[in-house]
Formats: structure tokens, sequence, C-alpha cells
């Protein structure tokens, strides 16, 4: 038994004290997957906006340091209103991101997006939004 505990002594007492696990930071508090989108905002015949909840997604969504720009684009379908609102509904959708907490919104220069993206929807006018990432983050 004495051969036993000096055995335990000496194994204990080999060990480095500087040997010790450093525990893991804890997670962030609050962890979530941004979405660059797309976001589709359809318009009422008038150019209003059908679903002002989209923009507060989108604006949730795409939330943080190098994020909160988007570009928007439009397009135009074959009802009404088509391309006759087109400037003043993406003014309008730039506006209603800006107050929801966007910093940037760029209208792309050509202003119409390149084809629909689902082919159901080639009839219909919606503006486009997607989420862009800055280069530098805010300070």
């Amino acid at each position: 038994m004495f051969i036993g505990t000096a055995l335990a002594m000496v194994l204990l007492g080999s060990a480095p004290a500087a040997a010790q696990q450093v525990p893991p930071p804890p997670p962030p508090a609050h962890i979530y997957d941004p979405v660059p989108g797309p976001y589709y905002v359809f318009l009422d015949a008038e150019g209003g906006i059908v679903d002002p909840g989209v923009l507060d997604n989108a604006a949730a969504g795409w939330a943080g340091p190098a994020l909160s720009a988007f570009s928007v684009c439009i397009h135009p379908g074959r009802v009404p209103p088509g391309n006759a609102v087109s400037y003043d509904a993406l003014r309008r959708v730039a506006s209603e991101l800006h107050r929801r907490g966007a910093e940037i919104v760029l209208i792309e220069p050509a202003y119409r997006c390149p084809g629909p993206p689902i082919p159901k929807l080639a009839a219909f006018t919606f503006v486009e939004v997607r989420g862009l990432v800055r280069s530098r983050p805010r300070p």
C-alpha cells in the first residue's frame, strides 16, 4: 500500500502546473445567419408597396457592422403599373429601407434587373432588394 501511495504522489507531482485546460470562451450572445436576399417588394397598380413587412425582414436580416447596405432594381411587369412608376417605386423602397435602419441603399444605374428571377413572376412589377457587403465596417 505504501508503494501505491508513493507511486501516485510521484505521478501527480510530476505533472506541470501550467498544463491546465483553458475553458473555451462563451458563445456570442446573439448568433444569426445574415440573409442577403433577394427580397421581392411587390407593387400595387399605383406603385405603392403591397407588403411593407418584406422591408422589415430585409433590414432585420441584413444588419451588422459590415452590412446594412442594399442595392435595388426593378422588374417592370406586363400588368400595371409596369414601367410607368419604376423610378418613383425605387426611390420609395430606398426611402423605406433607410427608415428601417439601412445605412446605404444604391439604386442600380440601369435601374432594371436582368430578367425575372422566376418565369411565373414575369407579369408582375416588383422591386428586387439585395444585401451588399461593405469593404470596411463602420467604426
